[in-house]
């Protein structure tokens, strides 16, 4: 087998089941990308996407019920009041 790069050497040579002595915690980046540019418009766009959430979901707990939310989002689940009685079978 012939190996273009010395590194897939290296890597067959580790154990799959080892671990690191140490590791540096770090906080998880916001999106994956080294352009800046990207970066800062990933931002404001999930800045939006929080606050349309938030509006609505005050809206909704003010109890207006067809509150508009951002699009591919889920609302927040309605209070459960119990069965009806009307529609419970007897």
């Amino acid at each position: 087998m012939t190996l273009p790069h010395p590194a897939p050497k290296i890597i067959l040579t580790e154990s799959p089941f080892s671990r690191p002595d140490t590791f540096e915690k770090r906080p998880a980046t916001p999106c994956h990308t080294t352009v800046y540019s990207m970066r800062k418009a990933f931002i404001a766009g999930y800045v939006a996407f929080v606050d349309a959430y938030t509006e609505g979901s005050a809206i909704l707990r003010a109890g207006q019920l067809d509150t508009e939310y951002p699009a591919d989002c889920f609302p927040p689940p309605l209070p459960f009041y119990g069965p009806v009685t009307s529609y419970a079978p007897s």
